[in-house]
């Protein structure tokens, strides 16, 4: 009997880098909502790094940290802030690097965590939008210029 379950256990594994395995699920583990402050947290990590890369795996049984970092990285792709390189390698692109830009602002920051509730939610789009509306009003008041 424990011969035939370890047998379907490595029936959905691959093997995809020196010794860490995937193990393909066929349920989800559970539903994971966006965290927009666990993105600025990944964003600010990236750019602080010191690899042109950023290195996501998933081995055998991950935490669920393990598993929030995947999917929010994976999400940053869907938005176009990140970008595959292969199957545990990301880059952000230049859009992710301009949001990074207008939220890096504890102030900006703020305010735009501010604006969500009172608009019932926002898209990872709307919020750089609001970032970038109060980057662009700090920048009038600042230099006397409309932008």
């Amino acid at each position: 009997m424990i011969r035939f379950e370890i047998q379907a256990i490595i029936n959905k594994m691959t093997v995809y880098r020196e010794g860490c395995v995937r193990v393909h699920l066929k349920e989800p583990n559970a539903p994971m909502k966006r965290d927009n402050e666990f993105i600025r947290q990944l964003l600010l990590e990236y750019e602080q790094g010191d690899d042109i890369d950023l290195v996501v795996t998933l081995c055998i049984n991950p935490s669920s940290d393990e598993l929030k970092r995947y999917h929010h990285v994976e999400l940053l792709c869907d938005a176009g802030y990140f970008i595959r390189i292969k199957e545990d390698l990301y880059r952000m692109t230049n859009q992710g690097y301009d949001y990074l830009e207008v939220i890096k602002n504890e102030d900006v920051w703020a305010k735009t965590k501010e604006a969500v509730p009172k608009l019932g939610g926002a898209t990872l789009g709307m919020m750089k939008d609001i970032a970038v509306a109060l980057i662009k009003r700090e920048a009038e008041e600042k230099l006397g210029i409309i932008l």
